[in-house]
């Protein structure tokens, strides 16, 4: 991971009530290269590694409340309208990095949906290629 993924990742969740948040110190083993990696981007390479935990844990919950997954139980798929909006929130999310030749202001509509999923399963990786999944099931 570039250091533009971490800051791609990140940036939607530093906030300052995560900075007060109160944190549980607990042991984990990682492996080498992890630790190296985020020691070599310096200071603060912990408040990192909790950020982008944050962020997964965060994407996890979101997609269960979409799915209205609780305990494995599904619900029926999302609308139209919700999948649209869920489309707006991923293009925002993922602009920089699947959508930067389009205009930042873009309104995504059902029509765009396909383009948003393809955009995703293209650029964005195993995670937008797992988020383009719910817009086109």
């Amino acid at each position: 991971m570039q250091d533009k993924y971490l800051k791609t990742l990140v940036q939607s969740r530093r906030s300052a009530d995560k900075a007060a948040e109160e944190k549980v110190p607990v042991y984990i083993k990682l492996a080498p290269s992890v630790v190296s990696y985020f020691k070599s981007q310096g200071r603060g390479y912990q408040a990192r590694i909790n950020e982008i935990l944050s962020e997964y844990v965060a994407l996890v919950q979101s997609d269960n409340l979409s799915h209205g997954t609780a305990g494995g139980v599904s619900a029926s798929a999302p609308s139209e309208e919700e999948r649209a909006r869920m489309g707006q929130q991923l293009f925002k999310r993922y602009y920089a990095q699947c959508f930067w030749h389009l205009r930042p202001d873009l309104e995504v509509t059902p029509k765009l949906l396909p383009l948003i999923a393809q955009g995703l399963r293209r650029h964005g990786g195993r995670e937008g290629f797992m988020e383009a999944k719910k817009l086109c099931p």
